[in-house]
């Protein structure tokens, strides 16, 4: 504990001084480089896993004191499958798969973190604070039906290898019943503030059914300490880059109660890389987001709903539930959907764009492409319409607030 104090107190000695000697010169020279990343400064090897911030109270929205637990009676077996013993840090399933997670939430960026997430058709999962969730309940029910998977970050995020057994647990039953009382569903999954944990840790979430979850990428976006300055945001993009080594990372960022402006700006370009090397996103669980995608898919000139789950399209013709009435495999999970009529039939049909190509089909079901193309850049945002009106969706692509239409 008192090495934790000493290091954040060497940084914030670091970052003083570098804003001193910035000041120093005359007004002739030229303007200082940006200043090089901070390092952990530590006295011999550094702990594991460290991550902040420093102390557990900078990332709560409440004085824990000050609220109550819900009273609700803890289940700990019912809804989850049985958790595997130790500290997993890699992301689950087949092939090259990319979790993100987002530590200590709910939070002020929450929100914009989360449409991002659903605009780029992205999972991933949440390490929610429980003291945190009281402050923002109907953004936790939300997320919860928007089925982004909520993971158990402790009651009051302490460091949880310093506690007592019962300390460790009330921590984790506190912020189990907190998500029950919102959700209906406790979690399954766990992650110890730090990712500080001892044996009794692993072996009470073990108990609880919550399998513990570490990570293998960090990209310390915490210590922009809100800024949402160019450099940090960069730092963020670089650090979560460090990925790319691995077969399937799982890549730790922030969502805390002060507002994360360099997160935010660093979601997109993350997972655009990730998605241009043909990674799936996943959540812990192994699941991928269910897209949502709309078209006339019978041509009867009436919009109706579908899903896409992975790479399977669940397409239905009328606006009711029911099941698919057709349902297809076409492109990867890593691919971004578009729909559109392609050939002015009066049917929409699916297409998918990887990296900057197009593959457009022009039936529901599967099957090759009939038309491939390149068009915009693999960082683009793809959006498709009937730009010139005779009848035929066309691609386009939106760059930063810029809009790029063709009409072929």
């Amino acid at each position: 504990m008192a090495r934790r104090w000493q290091r954040w107190g060497r940084l914030l000695g670091v970052a003083v001084l570098a804003a001193g000697l910035t000041t120093i010169g005359s007004a002739a020279q030229a303007a200082p480089e940006p200043p090089p990343p901070p390092e952990p400064l530590v006295e011999g090897p550094p702990e594991p896993l460290v991550e902040g911030p420093w102390p557990p109270s900078s990332v709560l929205a409440e004085d824990p004191a000050a609220v109550t637990p819900p009273d609700v009676v803890t289940t700990f077996a019912t809804s989850c499958p049985p958790a595997p013993a130790g500290v997993i840090r890699t992301a689950p399933g087949a092939g090259r798969r990319v979790a993100l997670t987002f530590d200590d939430g709910p939070g002020a960026s929450t929100g914009a973190i989360v449409r991002i997430l659903q605009d780029e058709g992205v999972t991933a999962t949440f390490f929610q604070i429980g003291v945190n969730s009281t402050t923002r309940p109907g953004l936790v029910q939300a997320m919860a039906a928007q089925r982004f998977l909520l993971g158990n970050h402790t009651w009051s995020h302490p460091d949880m290898s310093t506690l007592s057994s019962d300390a460790q647990a009330t921590e984790m039953d506190n912020a189990t019943n907190q998500q029950i009382s919102l959700v209906g569903d406790p979690p399954c999954f766990f992650r110890p503030p730090y990712g500080a944990s001892n044996s009794t840790t692993l072996a009470l979430a073990q108990a609880r059914s919550m399998a513990v979850y570490n990570w293998s990428v960090d990209t310390e976006d915490w210590l922009a300490g809100g800024s949402g300055d160019a450099f940090w945001v960069n730092r963020i993009i670089t650090l979560a880059q460090a990925g790319a080594s691995q077969t399937d990372p799982v890549v730790l960022l922030h969502d805390q109660p002060t507002a994360m402006p360099a997160t935010v700006a660093a979601l997109r370009p993350i997972i655009d890389f990730y998605r241009d090397r043909g990674y799936v996103f996943v959540d812990l669980a192994g699941r991928t987001l269910e897209g949502q995608v709309a078209g006339d898919w019978d041509g009867n000139g009436t919009v109706t709903p579908g899903v896409l789950r992975g790479s399977t399209w669940f397409l239905r013709n009328s606006t009711s539930t029911g099941v698919s009435d057709v349902a297809f495999g076409y492109g990867d999970p890593s691919d971004r959907p578009v729909v559109g009529d392609w050939d002015g039939n009066g049917t929409s049909t699916p297409g998918v764009v990887r990296g900057n190509t197009w593959f457009l089909r022009n039936s529901t079901s599967s099957g090759v492409s009939d038309v491939a193309f390149a068009y915009g850049d693999p960082s683009d945002r793809p959006v498709v319409g009937d730009w010139d009106g005779d009848g035929t969706v066309t691609p386009g692509v939106v760059r930063g607030n810029t809009w790029f239409l063709r009409n072929s």
